[in-house]
This record gives structure tokens, sequence and C-alpha cells, in this order.
């Protein structure tokens, strides 16, 4: 084999396009790789044809100027795409340089192109991730932070509503209040909810029988390696809903929750009714009044820290490694859930697992005025109260309702602050109630200590976890008053009055 012949051997056998133009950028020579490329059958199809018409329209006047500049002796690179002769798009990235034969007067263009579809694409798609994430981020981000703010706008609006007689002249002004951001508030669950466009086929189904498919879907999916409690109301819980839609959010959070334990552990899952009225709604920014049914799914997992939990519902967002989660399991439960007029919450603390609970209407009797529930809320007598909880905004607006309804409430942001707080003011505070899950000191921590300075203080926990998920954590004796959060004043004023009056 003479060189020449060698030297076309191994062009012919390379995996990447060579070609070569003439001047005026008419295809001369191409290798069998390069014809596969551009999806000729064979050279005589495209030869001392111009190559831009394979160029894709958007790039030819780039290629062009390639073609122009090599001609002139200089080099050039570009990536671009084609259109071969079947219709099919490909990427090129393409380097030319000049080129002559030794003994020849004729000046080419010797062009190396490889394809870099692949690349191209899978960065493409990167992109377009990181584009929705930042989006789906910065609206998200927003609207729970607009949340937030209304929460205590709506919470103080209601109490001075509330507060204010009925032919006040700051009454209107209050209402006013209430009546803009609660369009506000519509406004940041459309952020919240945005990219949910589902079409819903709703029907009258008892939310306990949804929980008991999900759950038996996820046992088999899980081979036993997950214990499942379930702790149904034994009432039924009819809600319209799509049956399909809100199984298969169970069955996202649950998938969830075994991820949180790949080495085994124990699910718990239970149903209840609740009745929001607005002073519940005012409190925690979201909702409708009326009934509900409450799902609540436990986990014994390993939990997350706060900035994992307020993050868990935002499109894209995973704790897991690249290429083993999208980031919309829950993103989708959570437009899903809002789509029927409901809305799911996590709480969740590092080693003591994590609970969502999720909230749908019920299609019974609704709450009909909000001065009938207001009636039913029992009065305080001036007793003192001590409030322990971290959660600032939201502990704030509910000392303003025991304040409202006859208490005086000393606030702690911490344990030790709450504990502080009872060293001095202990022959005057009648009720402690503490967060299970506060910094510097937990709340049972703090409960052990008020109870060794004062034997028979009245002490209510509450926490986003269920009772039972705290108990097995030994945090939680079985004497003490449990209050699950999130909890309607009414509920909250009840079992005050009743932990006094023991």
């Amino acid at each position: 084999m003479n060189g020449e012949s060698h030297r076309a051997g191994i062009i012919d056998s390379v995996p990447v396009c060579i070609m070569l133009l003439v001047p005026d950028g008419s295809l001369r020579d191409m290798n069998p790789a390069g014809l596969a490329m551009v999806e000729a059958d064979s050279l005589e199809r495209i030869r001392g044809k111009p190559y831009h018409h394979i160029v894709a329209p958007e790039f030819r006047s780039s290629f062009q100027a390639l073609v122009r500049k090599v001609a002139g002796g200089g080099t050039d690179s570009l990536e671009y795409q084609i259109t071969g002769l079947k219709g099919t798009r490909r990427w090129l990235d393409v380097h030319a340089v000049p080129f002559h034969y030794a003994n020849g007067p004729d000046r080419y263009i010797l062009a190396v192109a490889r394809d870099t579809t692949e690349r191209v694409q899978r960065e493409g798609k990167t992109r377009y991730d990181q584009k929705m994430e930042i989006i789906s981020t910065l609206t998200s981000g927003i609207a729970h932070d607009f949340n937030n703010i209304l929460t205590a706008i709506i919470g103080y609006a209601t109490v001075m509503k509330m507060k204010l007689p009925e032919d006040d002249l700051l009454r209107p002004m209050a209402l006013q209040i209430l009546a803009a951001s609660e369009r506000a508030s519509g406004l940041t669950k459309g952020l919240l909810s945005f990219g949910s466009k589902q079409i819903l086929n709703l029907e009258q189904v008892d939310l306990n029988d949804i929980v008991r498919n999900a759950t038996g879907i996820f046992e088999k999916e899980s081979g036993g390696a997950i214990t499942v409690s379930l702790n149904l109301a034994p009432a039924r819980l009819a809600g319209m809903v799509d049956e399909g839609q809100i199984e298969q959010s169970l069955l996202n959070i649950m998938a969830n929750a075994r991820d949180a334990m790949p080495s085994g552990g124990t699910l718990s899952i239970s149903t209840e009714t609740m009745e929001l009225e607005d002073t519940f709604i005012s409190i925690h920014g979201y909702g409708v009044k009326g009934s509900y049914g409450v799902i609540a799914l436990t986990d014994s997992g390993r939990g997350m820290d706060e900035r994992t939990r307020r993050k868990v519902f935002e499109p894209f967002f995973t704790t897991k490694e690249p290429g083993k989660g999208t980031g919309l399991g829950l993103a989708i439960v959570y437009g899903s859930i809002k789509s029927h007029r409901g809305f799911v919450n996590v709480y969740s603390e590092p080693g003591t697992g994590t609970t969502f609970r999720v909230y749908l209407p019920l299609s019974g009797d609704r709450l009909k005025h909000a001065s009938a529930a207001a009636s039913l809320c029992p009065e305080g007598r001036g007793e003192t109260i001590l409030i322990g909880d971290n959660e600032g905004g939201a502990r704030k607006v509910v000392a303003s309702v025991l304040e409202r309804f006859g208490y005086r409430v000393l606030q702690a942001s911490d344990g030790g602050e709450a504990l502080r707080l009872f060293q001095e003011q202990a022959d005057q505070v009648r009720l402690v109630m503490l967060d299970i899950f506060m910094p510097v000191l937990n709340g049972k921590e703090v409960c052990d200590e008020i109870i060794r300075l004062r034997p028979g203080t009245r002490v209510v926990f509450t926490s986003g976890y269920t009772a039972d998920i705290i108990r097995q954590k030994h945090l939680l004796s079985d004497n003490v008053p449990f209050i699950a959060k999130p909890v309607s004043p009414r509920d909250l004023l009840t079992k005050i009055r009743e932990v006094l009056d023991t």
C-alpha cells in the first residue's frame, strides 16, 4: 500500500466528518462518516453542490463567513446545524483550515466536523431545566414570603375587626384591609400552583377509601420494608375530589417517606375532620371557611433541616443525587391539592422524621357565619399563658387571638427564653404552651424544669408532628395534653379552657 492510499484508508475509517470544499463553498470530497451525517448514500449525490444548502437556514450566513475567511488564508471554527438529505437535524462542530495539494495550484478548504448533537441537546435541556428552576424558585419564593407577610396583615386586621364595634368608623377600613389581603392571598396561591393545569374529574369519594387504596399500592411496591400504621376516622369523610389525582398525591408523599427511610421504618397515616373559620384563615393565611378532611402522613426517617423544609414544594428542588430525582413529585402534590381548594403542610426536624398534612374540603355542611364560630370560643378570665414557639409570625398572631379572648400572654422564641420568663413570673403563669422542637431547649426539657420548679404547673405541648410519633421518640408523656399544628382558634381556646378548668 503506497502512502496516498494509506492516508485515504485512514481518512475513510475515522468516525468524524472530513470534507474538502472549494473556495466558493461547493463540496469536492467527503469521507464515509461525513456522508452518513448528511444522509447521502454516495458522494455523487452531493459532489459539486453548494454545501451551505445542507446547513440549517439560521446558520448559513455564519457558515458562508467561515468559508470566506478560510478561503482568504485564515482558519475558523463554528458550531452549527445541518439538515440531512432525509430531513434529520444534527449539530456539528467544525474546524476549517486552508489546504492545497503539493503538486497542484488549486486551493481548498479542509474541514473536520464532529457530531455534537447529543451534547448540545443535553446542555440545552440542562439550560431549560435551570431556567425553569429559576422561574419556579422566584415565583414560589415571592409567593411564600408574601404569604408570610399576608398572614400577619390578615391576622391583625381580623383581631382589629373583632375589637371594633359595629358602628365604629374604623371597622369598614379593617374590612377593606381583609378584602384586599384575601385578593392578594389568591394571587400568591396562583403563583404557588404555577404549572398545575390539570382537568379535574370530581366525584364524591370517601377520603378514607383513597387512603386505603394508596396504602395497599404502596405496601406492594415497598415490599414490606416499610411498616404502615393506619388510624382512620370512624366517620365517612366525603369530599368532591379527583380520586386518581389525590391517590397519586398520597403515593408521591409515601414515596418521599420511603426515600427518607432507606433502611426501613414506620409510616403512620391518620385521618380526621377539622373546621376552619375566619380566625384560623387569618392566622395561617390560607384556606376557605368550612369542613375539611385531614390526612396526616408521618415517617420515622431522617427528617429535614429548616432550609430544606421551606423549599420542599418548590419545582425542581431535590436533595437526591443528580439523575435520581426530578424534584417534581412534591411540587405536583402541592399543585394538585391546591387545585382541589385544599392545602398541604410539612413539619420536620433533622433526625425526627417528617409529617405531611393534606387538607381537603368536605362536601358536608359549611360554617355559615364567622360570628357563630366566634361565639363558640370559650373566653379567658385574665389568666396568664406563656407561649414558647420559635415560629415568630404565627406565635404573635396566636398571642393576639388569646389576648382578644381574655388572656394575658407572655411570648418566648426559644426554650431558654421560655424557661427564663417562667422563672421570673412563675407565680402568675397559669398555663405553659410549648412547641416540642425549639432552639436552646426543646419543649420536654423546658417542661421537666418547669415541673421541677413548680410541681402541678399546667403544660400543653404543640407540634406539627402527630402525638403518636412524638411519644415514640419519648418526647411526650401520656398524661400531657397535646395540640397538633395547625389548630383552629376555636379548638385551641377550647383545649386551653379544658386544661385550666381541670
